[in-house]
């Protein structure tokens, strides 16, 4: 916070001049006392006990006198000194100390959201993402939705980060361009910033080229599958829809990728121009983000007493999956120019069509509305190590990777216990029995799990006021 040698010899000097001044007052009591104390019988452990009192006030006395001194000085920019507020957020990641005090100068911070709109918001040292999220949906008209939404940082290729409401801004840039110089693989990843990938890419907290930037978004969904939504809601929907789609996040066949690839074409960029190829920027198909083939997932059916390599399967049969390969450049042109075809066969389709074509498509997979998380899972022998978590308005899931047949799924209402016990390590208690699983997504599931379930004992309380009295 301030310049350290500096600070440290003010320390030094003030905690011995005020710890020479406290011995001084204490030798004085014990070795030229007044007339009434000589009458009296001198008492040793008194005498050491005024001695050690003397001391620990000097001490501190001299240990927070330069902090009241520094705070005097007119030199110190005031964003300075919500230092602390920023580090504290840090959860111990090593960071440059002049980082931060570039970071806490900046002043306004860019938001994406519904694609490639941008908005700027102003932002102090103190401002935190749940003021953000406020300031947003106030200026979106959002403040009486059903979803609720909340702030993220996206990186390319990777799943968006829900940042709480409580957590500073600043701390959060801190933390991500710290990370950014300590690891060769974002400089990796920032290669691919200016490719087909622009998608997820594109913008930045700061408006200048970051390997992240800040996405607001829809946080978790409305428990009424009746609920009547905005045009802005909707335009939401799609979005974190295709968002699904373009990082695998929406098991489907690669037929179906090309029609959800062709749609959003349609979607976007209208009726297709003769031999004219998809535009590079923004993606449309999974492809233009990681560069993979990923092969079609065997649903899963239920077995109760279904071998599997030798073991017994109590609850279902996993999935069987072709496996994954990175995809060359000349697959993915091959991939690209059959959107293409498909898309001109979309002529004449409006934009509006075109949309409701594709959530049509989507809502088809019952867990659409759900979040997914990446979780490894020792609980169940028979089930693969990593699967996904998925957490939707009434119930949350288990599903092997990239397959849209849950493993077991658990209705909220039955779920007796909830949360993150260690770091890494989340909890689930359901009719005595307990679920154990590790996730980087820890504060993420019980944030979206903790919405649901406040939803929910909203409804049921409504539904009790509502009902007749016997």
């Amino acid at each position: 916070m301030w310049e350290t040698d500096r600070y440290r010899s003010e320390v030094v000097w003030s905690a011995a001049a005020a710890l020479v001044g406290a011995l001084a007052w204490a030798a004085r009591c014990l070795y030229f006392p007044s007339a009434e104390q000589s009458a009296a019988v001198i008492r040793p452990p008194v005498d050491l006990f005024i001695l050690g009192v003397a001391s620990i006030i000097g001490l501190t006395i001299g240990l927070s006198l330069p902090f009241f001194i520094e705070l005097t000085r007119i030199d110190i920019p005031t964003s300075m000194l919500h230092h602390g507020t920023t580090k504290k957020f840090l959860h111990g990641t090593k960071f440059d100390e002049r980082l931060v005090e570039e970071v806490v100068l900046r002043e306004e911070l860019t938001v994406n959201c519904l694609g490639d709109r941008q908005f700027e918001i102003p932002i102090t040292a103190t401002t935190t993402c749940g003021e953000v999220v406020t300031e947003l949906k106030q200026m979106l008209d959002l403040s009486t939705s059903l979803n609720e939404y909340g702030l993220f940082v996206r990186q390319v290729g990777k799943t968006d980060s829900y940042m709480a409401n409580e957590i500073p801004v600043h701390s959060v840039m801190v933390n991500y361009e710290t990370s950014k110089k300590d690891s060769k693989g974002d400089r990796q990843e920032r290669g691919k910033e200016d490719g087909d990938g622009s998608r997820l890419t594109s913008g930045s907290s700061t408006g200048t080229s970051r390997h992240y930037h800040f996405v607001f978004n829809i946080f978790s969904f409305a428990c009424l599958s009746t609920t009547k939504f905005s045009l802005v809601e909707e335009d939401f929907l799609f979005e974190r829809a295709m968002d699904s789609v373009l990082l695998r996040r929406l098991p489907c066949s690669p037929h179906t990728m090309l029609r959800l690839a062709s749609l959003r074409c349609q979607c976007l960029f209208g009726d297709a121009r003769v031999g004219g190829d998809v535009p590079a920027s923004p993606s449309v198909h999974a492809v233009q983000v990681d560069g993979m083939y990923r092969a079609p997932v065997f649903e899963s059916r239920a077995a109760p007493k279904a071998k599997r390599r030798g073991g017994k399967s109590k609850g279902a049969v996993a999935a069987v999956s072709g496996g994954s390969r990175r995809l060359t450049a000349a697959e993915i042109s091959t991939t690209m120019r059959e959107v293409a075809t498909m898309w001109h066969s979309l002529r004449g389709l409006s934009s509006d069509d075109a949309r409701r074509a594709f959530m049509g498509i989507v809502d088809e997979w019952s867990y659409s509305m759900h979040s997914v998380f990446d979780i490894h899972q020792k609980h169940y022998p028979d089930w693969p190590k990593d699967v996904w978590l998925l957490v939707g308005p009434e119930s949350i899931s288990f599903h092997e990777k990239y397959n849209r047949t849950s493993l077991v799924a658990l209705a909220l209402e039955d779920i007796e216990e909830f949360g993150g016990p260690y770091p890494n390590v989340y909890t689930i208690v359901t009719s005595g029995k307990q679920i154990d699983f590790e996730t980087r997504h820890v504060q993420e599931i019980a944030a979206v799990m903790k919405s649901y379930c406040e939803q929910l004992s909203v409804l049921y309380q409504t539904a009790d006021q509502s009902s007749p009295s016997k």
